[in-house]
């Protein structure tokens, strides 16, 4: 790279060390496992410590209904079984969750959604498999569905972290469950037009890349992204995502910085932005976190690291998932510095917070995504009705027709 060694930028931590990364390899097998594990609630009148410091712009286009949002908060949807108590929603005879189609919502396009993970000698999950779905986030329990986030909670954050210390010797019977069959027939369920499938490249072992884009091909709908771990960037590196688009047509690569291990503003992430600028790869990248991960951890996703690779690379194009986890005016403060590169995703966030985002950004914008496994389909989706009900016109763009914008201008080209 030629124009990044003489950009200003604040000091950065090394990377760790190889055997540091092969050591913590486990723990970032699940792409989110041991962090989210010890996250607190945060919504409702709970708001994170990164919320209420950005202003709503003068003209957002988006005012939340609060009448409206108030009659949805008092049908109490307390677990996945009341859900079709909101008006989007019916049960087929067989008791399945629906979503209707008579009332005229959108065909949404899900921007965040992953495969099962497997990895080092791990058993291959078979992607044809039809089974119950172990979510890795349990929405039976007692709890505000809708308007607070309180995952993973009980038991959820102990187990999760369980299967990822094993993960690279033995694929768990959870993951087993998150198979293409399964998610073709919750985006049958929920009428979605698009899944982007997001594989994520952990320091060692890993067969996620692979494994997702070698089943990429059972369902049309199924929108195909890449990845490397950048850790140690090399012409190898660009090989891989060169394969991946010519055998693949990768839209564009999910980045974590956190399980990763790379944060956005070193020199491996650097070069691994610049392929993606240069070959018209959309990145979709976590960033932000829950405040409870290690602090070196924390220390690699913080949003203010993204403005290096956004002032390096003026033709990348990048989504900031979950905007920000609990970091969300951080993630806001980025976004409206880079307006014409960043958009953000809803994956993960309760109403309340999902109504301060659309309120603080330009919500042609802001994309749905489920997050699945870690969430149904149906609760996402459910959240971002809720938070848009009353705005016709914001529902439609933030579930279908701002993805579809960005996946037609997005990927790669020769």
């Amino acid at each position: 790279m030629s124009d990044t060694n003489e950009l200003e930028s604040k000091p950065r931590k090394k990377l760790i060390t190889r055997r540091r990364a092969l050591t913590l390899g486990a723990l970032a097998a699940l792409g989110g496992g041991g962090g989210w594990a010890l996250a607190k609630r945060y919504g409702g009148h709970e708001l994170p410590p990164s919320m209420g410091g950005v202003s709503p712009l003068d003209a957002p286009g988006f005012r939340p209904d609060q009448a409206k949002l108030d009659a949805i908060k008092d049908l109490q949807v307390r677990s996945f079984a009341d859900m079709d108590k909101l008006p989007w929603f019916t049960r087929s005879a067989e008791g399945e969750l629906l979503l209707r189609k008579d009332i005229g919502l959108p065909d949404a396009v899900d921007i965040h959604t992953h495969f099962g993970w497997r990895h080092g000698i791990g058993a291959t999950i078979d992607m044809d498999r039809r089974c119950p779905v172990q979510y890795f986030y349990d929405f039976d329990r007692d709890q505000d569905v809708l308007f607070e986030h309180d995952h993973p909670g009980g038991t959820e954050g102990r187990d999760i972290t369980i299967e990822a210390a094993g993960i690279l010797v033995h694929t768990p019977s959870r993951n087993q469950t998150h198979t293409a069959a399964n998610l073709i027939a919750e985006l049958n369920a929920m009428h979605l037009s698009q899944a982007c499938l997001l594989p994520i490249e952990i320091p060692t072992g890993s067969h996620h890349a692979a494994d997702t884009l070698a089943a990429i091909q059972r369902d049309s709908r199924f929108v195909p992204f890449g990845g490397v771990n950048p850790r140690g960037w090399s012409a190898k590196h660009e090989d891989v995502l060169s394969e991946q688009i010519k055998a693949y047509g990768i839209r564009g690569i999910k980045y974590h910085p956190v399980f990763q291990f790379v944060p956005p503003d070193h020199d491996d992430a650097m070069a691994m932005f610049e392929f993606c600028a240069a070959h018209n790869l959309l990145v979709f990248s976590h960033i932000g976190y829950t405040g409870s991960e290690l602090s070196f951890m924390r220390a690699n996703s913080e949003p203010h690291r993204l403005h290096r690779p956004l002032e390096a690379f003026p033709n990348l194009k990048l989504v900031c998932l979950h905007t920000g986890v609990r970091m969300i005016d951080e993630t806001l403060e980025v976004a409206r510095k880079h307006p014409e590169q960043v958009w953000l995703g809803l994956s993960g966030q309760p109403v309340p917070n999902i109504t301060y985002i659309l309120e603080r950004y330009d919500t042609s914008r802001i994309l749905f995504g489920s997050d699945w496994p870690f969430y149904p389909i149906a609760v996402m989706l459910a959240r971002v009705l809720a938070a848009t009900e009353g705005n016709d016109a914001v529902r439609q763009g933030v579930l279908k027709d701002n993805a579809a914008r960005l996946l037609d201008t997005g990927g790669a080209v020769a």
